[in-house]
């Protein structure tokens, strides 16, 4: 399959949201809707679609059970149902899908992921972040690695940090591997050594405080940490504070996601933004060439490093 690199694509215009007599119907799976991101990407889908007049579906998962434990007993397997809503789009007669497989590995191996990805009818499909190879789908493929490479190099070069911790997303989740990777390969080129004590699995979650405090163990800390999403440096932040150290001075930190509160936050996050509109346009223009019966090459999305005040640059 070829893949094509690219910024911004205009939005496709050249075809009417009926086919024939019948109105184009498009449905939209995504898990783990309670995050920022998903909640903010579904929103900017809805409204492009809505502007088309074309009809759309969205099939919602929310929180998991790897999540849920900190508000239900442990080991509870809540979530089930919601994997079990992508059956439903079988009985629909939907005209194109777009799924989230990024949203899908949260907490699932890619098995597990496909177990489910099978059994969606085999209709013209779009997969959001993975690559997933099929004769009937296409790809939008978020480049994970740079935006990680470029905050973690900015706190090196720029900022002279030597201890980095690195707080990763999910074991199973194919942007947390990537990201990860990045992470490592970048300390590596400029030969920085890792603590494993400055290493925390964690899981895209915003409520990751216990998992964040071993970081500031027998009264130190890192000098910086880069955090594979922004949902996981809101737990960085609070923990800070609670030791008494002040982000972007004492600890430098950066995340992932460019989120709604990011800006806002004291001191605002330095991050990797997705536009949320800009991926939305590029898939509904992906999805508009595919329901006019052509196959469009994938495409890699590129995320750009925002520089606020968490990293220690000022305004």
């Amino acid at each position: 399959m070829n893949i094509k690199e690219t910024g911004n694509r205009p939005l496709f215009h050249g075809i009417n949201t009926m086919i024939g007599k019948k109105q184009i119907r498009v449905g939209c799976m995504f898990w783990n809707y309670l995050a920022n991101r998903t909640q903010q990407l579904v929103r900017e889908l809805w409204e492009m679609f809505e502007e088309k007049g074309i009809s759309v579906s969205f099939y919602l998962g929310t929180e998991n059970h790897f999540y849920l434990n900190e508000v239900m007993e442990a080991g509870s397997q809540y979530d089930y149902q919601y994997s079990s809503l992508s059956v439903y789009s079988r009985y629909e007669d939907f005209d194109l899908l777009i799924v989230s497989g990024g949203t899908l590995t949260i907490s699932r191996t890619r098995e597990e992921a496909d177990e489910v990805l099978d059994m969606l009818p085999k209709v013209p499909t779009i997969f959001l972040e993975n690559e997933r190879e099929c004769p009937h789908g296409r790809s939008q493929i978020l480049d994970n690695g740079s935006g990680i490479a470029k905050c973690t190099e900015h706190l090196i070069v720029d900022h002279g940090c030597k201890r980095i911790a690195f707080v990763a997303g999910p074991r199973e989740n194919q942007s947390a591997i990537e990201r990860k990777d990045a992470f490592f390969k970048t300390m590596e080129k400029y030969g920085l050594t890792f603590d494993e004590g400055d290493f925390v699995q964690g899981n895209y979650g915003a409520s990751i405080d216990e998992l964040i405090e071993p970081l500031f163990r027998d009264g130190g800390h890192p000098d910086g940490i880069v955090s594979s999403n922004d949902e996981m440096a809101l737990s960085i932040y609070r923990v800070a504070e609670k030791h008494g150290y002040k982000i972007g001075k004492d600890i430098l930190v950066t995340g992932f996601d460019d989120i709604s509160v990011a800006p806002y936050l004291d001191p605002p996050l330095t991050t990797v933004r997705q536009d949320f509109h800009d991926m939305a346009a590029q898939v509904v223009d992906l999805a508009m060439e595919m329901l006019s019966g052509k196959m469009p090459d994938s495409y890699v999305y590129h995320p750009k490093v925002v520089i606020r005040e968490s990293c220690g640059c000022k305004k």
